[in-house]
């Protein structure tokens, strides 16, 4: 009997532990955006966060959209972000489809920008360069500088 009680009180102890190992974050946090390089003013800068490599650039998980009313800088405050690793993207939405509108060649027409500033060679960055971590509770400032448009 006081064997069988050990055993399920270990088996208890190593779920328990078990469970806290490999539970995932939860709850929201914010993401504050120092948007930078706003030539016009026009339309509106638009932030997109990307829960995977996969889903990068294609699949946002949340956008947060503010209007552009001053050229130089804008700050978006981005309330709500559920905590994990995200892929950002920001740019300025002249025409409001929420997409960063390209050419035939596929070169963007509106200007652009990544988390962390991150910059791709002949095309956009891997989703691990522009990739930032939102904790729970916790606010998260970072700066993007829009090119090109």
């Amino acid at each position: 009997m006081v064997r069988e009680m050990r055993f399920a009180l270990i088996v208890t102890m190593i779920l328990v532990a078990g469970g806290f190992v490999f539970a995932k974050e939860t709850g929201t946090g914010t993401v504050v955006v120092d948007v930078s390089g706003i030539k016009e003013v026009k339309g509106r800068v638009v932030v997109s966060f990307f829960s995977s490599e996969k889903d990068f650039l294609k699949i946002p998980v949340k956008q947060v959209a503010v209007p552009v009313t001053k050229a130089g800088e804008v700050t978006v405050r981005c309330e709500g972000v559920p905590a994990g690793v995200y892929g950002v993207t920001v740019h300025q939405d002249f025409d409001g489809n929420n997409e960063i509108e390209k050419n035939a060649l596929g070169i963007p027409k509106e200007p652009y920008g990544f988390g962390n500033n991150a910059k791709g060679r002949m095309g956009p960055p891997s989703f691990e360069k522009a990739s930032i971590t939102v904790k729970s509770g916790g606010e998260l400032d970072t700066a993007v500088a829009l090119t090109g448009g």
